[in-house]
This record gives C-alpha cells, structure tokens and sequence, in this order.
C-alpha cells in the first residue's frame, strides 16, 4: 500500500506533542531565566543564511550543511550552528559595542545528519550563551556557572560537566601531526580507544614518552586533582600552561560553590580546530549524548573581520526534556483553571465578561456552551476530568 506522505514529516524531524511542548518550553523559559540572572541579552539570527557563513566552519562539516538556492543563484544554508552565526552578527552589528558583551540566544539548528549520530536527526533546538570580549579563567567559569545553574533551573538534579583543554593535546604533540592525522587522533581521543591510540602512535611514528601520555589520556579523568598530578610530569610550556589554565577555572568554579558539579578529563578534545582553549561537555543518566557544552573559540569571530577572544554554551534543550522524562522529574502540568459554562446564547455575554476577568488574572479559561450540563452534574465532572479542569462555574452565576 503506497504511503500517504501528506501525514508523515520527513526522516529526522518530529512533531511535540502538547504534554512535551508545555515540558519543553518550561526548559527554555528556565535556561533563559537563568542567562537573564547572569546579565545576557537575548538576541536572533536568521533560520537561513549565505552558506559563506558557514563554508569554512571548522566544527560542521560542509555534508552536514542543509543547503538550498534562492532565486539569483546564491547558496543559502539552514543555521548548523549559532554559535558561528552570532560571531557574524557581532562582527556585523557589534563592532562599536562595550565589552565585555553578553549574548543568548534559543531556537533550532539543522543538520543533515549523514555523519552525525543522534539517530540522524535533522533539527535539534538549543539555547545557549556567547561572551565576548574576556579571555581570562573567570569568563570561562562564568559559561560554565551559568551552565550549571540552568541545568538546575531545569530540574536536572544528577549532572557532570566534564572540562577539558586542547591546548593539553596541542602542547603533546607539539606539531607533529599533519591536519588529517591530527584530526584521527582527536576522534580516538573523543571516543576514549586505547588501543586505537596506541596503534596510531606506532603508525605516527611518536616517541615513547609521547605515545604513553596520549595513551594514557582517556583515563586521566577525576577530581581537578588529577590536573595537578598531571602537571608534576615533565610537559611542554603550552601543555603546562593548559593546565595551570583548566586548574584557575576549576578554583572559580569552587569559588561559587559549584565544584560538585564539575570534574576535569585530559581526554576531552571536542572539536580540535573550532575550540582554542578550554572546553566541557555535560552528561546525565537518561540520555546517551552530552545535555550541554561549550569552550573557547578565541578565533572564531577573526573569519568574519572581528578579533575578539570569545568562550560560550550550548545547551541541547530536546535531551534536558528526554533526560528528565527518563529520570521522572516532576513535568509540566497541562491543566484548565477554570471552566465557564453556558446553557443559551443570551447568557453568552455575562460568561464572556466573566472569562475576561479571569484571564485578566493570568488563569486558563475555558469559556463554552453546555446546555446539558444545566440537569446533568455528572457529565460535567466527566468532561472535567477528562481535560484536567480544575474548577467550573456557569457564567453569570451569583457563586462565579
């Protein structure tokens, strides 16, 4: 039997119902509350733009940009990723700002999904945060505080953001590593392969000092402890400095009394080329991809005539959704305050003023007509019950 296409959506997209819509826009008003409470303004960027924005991105590959033409020829892309758009909108609208500059921003990013993971989704939505200007280890921790916080608005209760620095990897090997190898590396590094690593040193010809470390990486995970130990080895100015770095924001991220939320891992590279400093993932039960994540991207804003040092978040508002479902934190709650009833088109007036009047009040009102409802209780408590109405009243009554 041939499909009827007209009622399906298309692979890698999917309708929200209204139990998860209410759900997940309570997320969104939480992570926004909580970025407001930081000092960041909300700002938009369009659904599409020239795919030049993102032709030379460095943390989308250009198979997984949703392409398109307009009219005149000129390639246009669906946003794959804000964090790259908003460093245009700064480098377009921005320039004679005051630093330092705090950014938010909410809505959905679209990729083709062939080489992504998530069961080739096509459209996630993301709320997120970009600072500009700082790059000092408070503006870090400040991304990664305000991170903290919103999981926690959320309802998220058991969450790990994991921090990491590429500098540590870079300041290994050193240069060593032509761009394709390099890139080899980080995706076994990402994927914590031991033994993958080792036969890649073998094949790079890495010297046995360097190829133990790297080895060593995937574990090197803990308390920021492990940093400190980590830092006692003999290591390169750069690999040294990464750390002294990781470790300054870990102390401010203590400073706030947030340190339970946070631990250090020496294998997290993320996007080697994208990020330029430090980076965090955030991972819950429930869900089996990172809720959030983010660094420093200090090079970002250049592609687009702007030098700025910029670090900022993401958080994965679908995931939040599915991973407090999957925990049973409490959800929202669809409900009808009120009820006003009417039996005849003559009292319609007197149940509309009513209704008013409540949702004046910020209550949920439904206001309609139900002869029956005059001689029959029990079909009203049933028609009640079935649409979660709390109260009901007919309009105009003495009692309304």
């Amino acid at each position: 039997m041939e499909k009827d296409w007209k009622l399906l959506s298309p692979l890698g997209v999917s309708d929200v119902l209204e139990g998860d819509c209410a759900l997940k826009n309570k997320i969104e008003t939480a992570i926004a509350g909580a970025l407001d409470s930081f000092g960041y303004s909300e700002i938009q960027t369009p659904t599409f733009e020239y795919f030049d924005v993102f032709a030379d991105d460095l943390s989308i590959a250009t198979e997984d940009v949703i392409k398109f033409i307009d009219k005149s020829g000129r390639v246009l892309a669906l946003r794959p990723d804000y964090t790259t758009a908003i460093s245009r909108l700064v480098a377009s609208h921005k320039t004679e700002a005051p630093l330092p500059l705090r950014l938010r921003y909410r809505g959905n990013i679209f990729r083709a999904g062939e080489s992504y993971t998530e069961a080739r989704q096509k459209e996630f939505t993301q709320a997120g945060a970009e600072l500009f200007g700082p790059s000092g280890p408070e503006a870090d921790a400040e991304v990664i505080i305000a991170t903290i916080d919103a999981l926690l608005r959320c309802g998220l209760k058991e969450f790990q953001l994991e921090l990491g620095h590429t500098g540590f990897l870079r300041g290994v090997v050193d240069g060593r590593l032509g761009e394709d190898e390099t890139a080899e590396l980080t995706e076994l590094l990402d994927k914590k392969f031991i033994l993958g690593i080792e036969e890649f040193c073998k094949k790079a010809g890495l010297d046995p000092d360097t190829s133990e470390l790297l080895c060593e990486m995937p574990g090197l995970y803990g308390d920021p402890s492990v940093a400190e130990k980590v830092a006692e080895r003999p290591l390169s100015a750069q690999s040294r400095a990464a750390l002294e770095n990781l470790l300054a924001v870990c102390a401010a991220v203590k400073d706030y009394g947030y340190e339970k939320y946070i631990s250090v891992d020496l294998g997290l590279v993320r996007s080697f080329k994208y990020y330029t400093g430090i980076v965090f993932k955030g991972l819950t039960y429930g869900v089996a991809f990172p809720v959030c994540g983010g660094g420093r991207y200090d090079g970002l804003a250049d592609r687009f005539g702007l030098a700025l040092p910029a670090t900022g978040t993401a958080i994965w508002t679908d995931r939040v959704m599915t991973a407090l479902i999957r925990q049973k934190q409490k959800q929202a709650e669809l409900k009808i305050d009120l009820l006003i009833w009417y039996g005849r088109s003559e009292e319609r007036a007197a149940a509309y003023a009513m209704a008013r009047e409540q949702r004046e009040k910020g209550l949920r009102v439904l206001c309609e007509e139900h002869p029956d409802f005059d001689g029959d209780e029990a079909a009203r408590l049933r028609y009640m019950s079935e649409r979660k109405i709390l109260q009901a009243v007919k309009g105009g009554s003495a009692n309304g």
